[in-house]
Formats: structure tokens, sequence, C-alpha cells
């Protein structure tokens, strides 16, 4: 099956504090992210291992209303494919920089909380066979971290709202669930990448 899409961009919480964030955090310009609040680095406790709570992952609205023909199942996959690659993606990045990972949360553990929301794909290609669709970005989704002590204390909170990659030339690509998985794994690294950049170096045992 080939259909050809010219991809839409839907805007969605234009820069809007998101609900929810700590009040005892301070504004801050972090690169990567188009909201952040966090305490000074000097508050940071030193700590060298992380807690990877479990993602949480939502599609956007828009995008459930008008792909009403995917059923329960076919939308769980989809929610379990995409959160293991945020997973996978904030595992290499994070012990890349250092971070030891840890199954529990800890005394000596920071936690990390990870919400995808917003996910936005252009061309879903749920058909028992790969099809051929042709789209100028694969699509988009909004990333939403928070970074707390043992107790609980939130540290930082960082949300970024982002596009995948265009396609060379800005023009209409190929692509399909393969290609889709390789675009959104490029977008959740740059994620995790701008993550490591901003925290803290981890403390040396």
């Amino acid at each position: 099956m080939r259909t050809y899409l010219l991809s839409l961009l839907f805007i969605t919480a234009s820069g809007a504090p998101l609900s929810g964030w700590c009040e005892a955090l301070s504004e801050a310009k972090v690169r990567g992210f188009d909201q952040a609040q966090t305490v000074s680095l000097q508050a940071w406790p030193a700590v060298q291992a992380i807690y990877l709570e479990s993602i949480s992952l939502s599609f956007n609205p828009q995008w459930l209303k008008d792909r009403r023909t995917i059923s329960p199942a076919e939308r769980d996959k989809l929610q379990a494919q995409y959160s293991a690659l945020m997973d996978k993606n904030l595992r290499q990045q994070l012990s890349a920089k250092g971070w030891a990972l840890r199954d529990k949360p800890g005394p000596d553990t920071l936690s990390l909380q990870t919400e995808v929301t917003e996910l936005f794909l252009n061309a879903p290609d749920l058909e028992p066979t790969i099809s051929k669709s042709y789209v100028r970005v694969a699509g988009s989704a909004r990333v939403a971290f928070t970074l707390k002590q043992a107790d609980g204390t939130p540290l930082a909170q960082l949300s970024d709202y982002s596009e995948t990659n265009e396609k060379p030339g800005g023009k209409l690509g190929l692509t399909n669930r393969g290609l889709n998985r390789w675009d959104f794994a490029h977008l959740m690294q740059r994620w995790s990448t701008r993550l490591g950049e901003f925290l803290p170096t981890p403390a040396k045992t």
C-alpha cells in the first residue's frame, strides 16, 4: 500500500507552565529544553546513581481522534515500543556520562521520572506488511523530566516539545514503522543527551 502524506505541525502547549510543576523551584534556561525549573547546582546532593522510573507515554489527543481505526491493542503496542525506546536511550546516555543505574530508589540515589506526551506519528504503519508513506517529519512529542531526591523532593523539572528531524532538504521522504522508530530514536537520544549535559558530574566513589 502506498500513500502520500504531507506532515502537519500541530501546535501544543505553547510555552505555558506545565501543570504540577513545583513552585519551590526557580525558572531557568537550560539548553535543549523550552521549559525548565531547578534548584541551584550547590543544592544537589553528591550522589553517583540514578533510578529510572517506568516511562509514562501518551498520544496527542488529535492523533487518537484522527485514527479511530487503531485498536486498543495496536495503541498499546505502540506505547510499549516507544516507551522502551525512550528508556533505552536514557540508559545509554546516562551510563555514558558516568551515572550508575539502580533498579530501585535509595538514599544515595536520584530518581528520574520521564513522561512522553503528545506523541504524534504522521504515518503509524500498522498493517501486517510494511507500507510506504511520504512525510516531511516522522512526528513530534513532548518530554518532561523530573529529578527527585530520595525523599521525593524535586531538584529539577525540564520539558521540551520537538519534531523529529526533517527529511533531507525539507522535502517529503519515505517513512514506515522501522524508519519512524529510527527517527524517534534520534529525537529521544537528543533529549537524553541534553539531560546528561544538564546533570552535575556524578560523585566519585
